[in-house]
């Protein structure tokens, strides 16, 4: 069976309460210490500002969340912020930006 991320849902942002952050050229990551219920769950934003058309965004956000299952699991839940000029990024770029990013954690 295919194993997936488990994507944070709207209402679930207000329920994250404080977070820690860290960033770096291409993307702005916000996680929590692990909460009941929330174990492992992920966001991905991709701003109109970060990509203008829709089927960019949503390659970008694709691409983000497959690094993501790739990486190793962790137990806290994480939101990904793209900023500019990560829409042109290659996939191998992503997961280096995001274990960078990880690794801070």
């Amino acid at each position: 069976m295919k194993e997936s991320t488990v994507r944070l849902s709207r209402q679930d942002f207000k329920k994250l309460g404080s977070t820690k952050r860290a960033q770096s050229s291409f993307f702005f990551m916000a996680y929590t210490q692990p909460i009941p219920g929330f174990l492992g769950k992920v966001a991905v934003v991709v701003s109109k500002k970060v990509a203008p058309k829709s089927v960019d965004r949503h390659l970008l956000k694709r691409r983000v969340m497959h690094a993501l299952r790739v990486l190793p699991k962790r137990n806290y839940s994480v939101v990904v912020t793209a900023k500019n000029g990560s829409a042109h990024l290659q996939y191998s770029d992503i997961l280096k930006e995001l274990t960078a990013l990880l690794s801070r954690v």
